[in-house]
């Protein structure tokens, strides 16, 4: 974690920047005399743990914290215990009150290691790309499988997509749905987009698709032919 330590004492300073050697986890990136410092420090590299003292001058941290979007993860560290209710309305991970012993310090950082765990995990659950989708259909929801789809066919107002197990009909516009759909899904007629990885063959005017053949209209012709080319081998 790229740490940022704020204290206007030199001897907390100091202090923190030893503790903060002695974790492998982390790597003090910077250090800041006053908040206003760390502003013009925040502003142009991001930290991911900030050790911040609260009574400073021209600024003090409560108030530099309250400016930061995002707010990095925050333990404060001070002389003045009665900041502790404002350090938990702020949502900082710890309260740190000077003098600080290594142990207090070392119980603190676990706590920010393990919030930074979380953080990291939630932000690869969220730019992964999920596998399923749902569907309301025959009065319930259900979960659709991109993997296991075969073929959609629309049907004016409604769409019946075909999977490798079951038939499901839904009132949906197909071009909507057609946005919707990662890049294996290609259209092929006006009333129907297929799963590339299911073609079974191609000819000029139809495709197979597990066993079905589909027609294929001259307009999307072109854009399907280049999309198998790009797997041929022969």
């Amino acid at each position: 974690m790229k740490t940022l330590i704020v204290d206007d004492e030199a001897l907390a300073r100091k202090l923190l920047t030893d503790y903060v050697s002695k974790i492998p986890e982390l790597e003090w990136v910077g250090v800041c005399e006053d908040a206003l410092e760390a502003r013009t420090f925040l502003a142009e590299q991001e930290v991911d743990l900030l050790l911040l003292d609260i009574e400073m001058p021209g600024l003090t941290g409560v108030e530099l914290l309250k400016s930061l979007e995002p707010q990095p993860i925050t333990i404060f560290t001070t002389a003045y215990e009665q900041y502790a209710l404002k350090g938990y309305e702020l949502n900082v991970t710890d309260y740190l009150l000077k003098p600080i012993t290594f142990e207090r310090f070392f119980t603190a950082i676990n706590k920010a290691l393990d919030y930074h765990r979380l953080q990291s995990k939630a932000e690869i659950a969220e730019n992964t790309p999920k596998d399923y989708f749902y569907v309301k259909a025959d009065y319930k929801i259900q979960k659709v499988i991109y993997g296991e789809m075969l073929y959609i066919e629309g049907m004016r107002e409604y769409v019946r997509i075909h999977t490798t197990s079951r038939r499901i009909t839904l009132r949906q516009a197909m071009n909507r749905l057609e946005e919707s759909l990662p890049d294996n899904f290609i259209r092929v007629h006006r009333s129907y987009i297929i799963n590339l990885d299911k073609i079974e063959s191609l000819s000029p005017h139809s495709v197979v698709v597990a066993g079905q053949e589909l027609p294929v209209s001259k307009s999307y012709r072109d854009a399907l032919v280049a999309r198998v080319e790009r797997d041929q081998l022969f």
